[in-house]
């Protein structure tokens, strides 16, 4: 069952899981342009 009033605990957990995310989204956003950069400068 979902807490009426989440504790602190939770908010820090749900904190870091959402700064995880962003970084792996920027890790990828990141892998695709060097991928892109290195196919447009090889032609």
């Amino acid at each position: 069952m979902h807490q009426a009033m989440p504790n602190k605990e939770y908010y820090r957990r749900r904190r870091w899981r959402n700064y995880a995310l962003a970084g792996a989204l920027l890790a990828l956003v990141v892998l695709f342009f060097f991928i892109t950069l290195a196919r447009m400068g090889g032609q």
